[in-house]
């Protein structure tokens, strides 16, 4: 699966670290932006 978090640092890269060692695909968005048009679902990461 095409996954594209929102948040690179500890909230949102730990997440997109189990993901892509699960074997899917992800896209990583931070400050800078980025394409995630091929992605099938996006999602970021609460804290509560």
């Amino acid at each position: 699966m095409n996954i594209a978090v929102i948040g690179r640092g500890d909230i949102g890269g730990g997440p997109a670290d189990l993901w892509e060692r699960a074997g899917h695909q992800v896209t990583r968005l931070g400050r800078a932006g980025g394409d995630v048009g091929a992605s099938e679902t996006a999602g970021r990461p609460v804290v509560r």
